[in-house]
């Protein structure tokens, strides 16, 4: 059962992020709504009439980065989506309240 997650990035049951930044290399970057301009730029997608605000945008250095994001969200029972381009018309490579590598 996934805890009440708030948009703010932190958990009801308290608590941050817990873990994800020091689950990453240094070349990558973990941006939350902490990051105020950053994270607004970070989730803007393509198609300027989807707003959706995910938990964090991580800004990956390398291919073991999108794993350590993968185990660290199916460890804490958080969505992941994952972003190419970000050129889907629905929006689908950002979720609201997911983490999007």
């Amino acid at each position: 059962k996934m805890l009440p997650v708030k948009v703010d990035g932190s958990r009801e049951s308290g608590g941050a992020l817990f873990g994800l930044k020091s689950k990453i290399s240094p070349r990558g970057v973990v941006i939350t709504a902490d990051d105020n301009a950053r994270y607004d730029e970070a989730r803007k997608l393509w198609n300027g009439d989807i707003d959706k605000k995910p938990l964090a945008v991580v800004e990956v250095g390398g291919p073991s980065d999108i794993r350590a994001c993968i185990m660290w969200c199916k460890d804490q029972n958080i969505p992941f989506t994952m972003r190419g381009g970000g050129h889907s018309i629905p929006g689908c490579s950002v979720q609201n309240n997911a983490i999007v590598i």
